[in-house]
């Protein structure tokens, strides 16, 4: 995305998460640039916000730099009040600014709103809707394409039957086919059968639990029960609760009541509190670590001629839940 292409303002609405989370990235990539680049991004959240200091930094010029990023969360719960500044800023936005308001509401709801009027008028709204067959499949090709690969159709039905449609799940599984697959051009359908493999949600929400805790004894005992899943799968299934936690963890910090979770963290309303009481568990840093390990074992397991039994398995949950390396195969992770 170049900057002569970046709209003054952005109102990114939808129900699929990660689109509005690339069209911020792809934006902020263009907009911002040096080592002032923290100095002139901006984020805010709605909920006691008032717009009017909003509207004076995006009306302040950056600072050694042609553009500054602004970016204001909850868009749907803004009030009659705020909405007045903003609206006088909508008509004539700074030329040197990019204001981006992010909505968790599904539609743009313009008849029973100026401000959403006022934004379809203006052209400045993004929908960010669930992709649909054949959007989907053109979007997952693409994907592969950077990075050098391409998924036959039966492979690629394989997929999607496993994944779903969300997009962030279907970016997870994709990059660990990538690893899986190797200096292949081709990813096929044995592939994905191999990688792409469902693990009992509540096992693979168990073992992650144990590793958080550092639970070494409930860790070893849990591993030692999926030694016939595959390893990739029970690695993935692991990466995606710890993800669910972080993700829970950062809507309720915003403030959102237990359904704003549920649209924000994207994870089923009774699990809220078992990933909140986790998060409690381990620092943002010590989570995302743990994630930056599953992936050494991924790495791991391709590395090595055969996948990795039950031994290997227990390696790597004691690991793990002790915050080591991983040792894979006779290898190290």
């Amino acid at each position: 995305m170049d900057t002569k292409n970046i709209k003054p303002v952005y109102y990114l609405f939808g129900d699929e998460e990660y689109l509005k989370t690339e069209t911020v990235e792809s934006v902020k990539k263009a907009v911002l640039a040096g080592p002032m680049a923290s100095l002139n991004f901006n984020k805010y959240a709605v909920k006691g916000l008032d717009m009017s200091e909003v509207v004076a930094v995006a009306n302040t010029m950056p600072a050694f730099s042609s553009m500054r990023m602004i970016v204001v969360t909850g868009a749907e719960g803004l009030k009659e009040k705020q909405t007045e500044p903003l609206m006088r800023y909508l008509e004539k936005p700074s030329a040197s600014t990019c204001l981006v308001l992010i909505s968790d509401d599904e539609y743009l709801r313009v008849k029973k709103s100026a401000l959403h009027a006022l934004i379809k008028e203006k052209g400045y709204a993004k929908e960010c809707m669930k992709l649909k067959r054949p959007a989907l499949d053109k979007w997952v090709t693409a994907f592969l394409k950077e990075r050098g690969k391409t998924i036959g159709s039966p492979a690629l039905e394989r997929l999607l039957n496993a994944t779903g449609t969300r997009l962030a799940d279907i970016k997870g599984e994709l990059e660990k086919l990538v690893l899986f697959v190797g200096d292949a051009d081709a990813i096929g359908d044995t592939d994905v059968a191999a990688s792409v493999v469902g693990v009992n949600e509540a096992s693979a929400f168990d073992l992650a639990s144990a590793v958080i805790r550092k639970d070494r004894k409930a860790a070893l005992r849990i591993a030692l029960t999926l030694v016939d899943e595959d390893m990739l799968a029970v690695v993935g299934a692991m990466a995606w609760q710890i993800r669910a936690v972080l993700r829970t963890a950062a809507a309720s910090a915003r403030g959102l009541d237990k359904w704003g979770i549920v649209r924000e963290a994207k994870v089923p309303l009774d699990n809220i509190p078992l990933y909140l009481q986790l998060s409690k568990q381990a620092s943002e840093a010590e989570l995302l670590g743990l994630l930056v390990r599953l992936r050494e074992v991924i790495l791991g397991v391709k590395s090595n001629d055969k996948l990795p039994g039950p031994v290997a398995m227990s390696y790597m949950a004691l690991a793990l839940s002790s915050g080591r390396g991983v040792a894979v195969a006779g290898g190290r992770a």
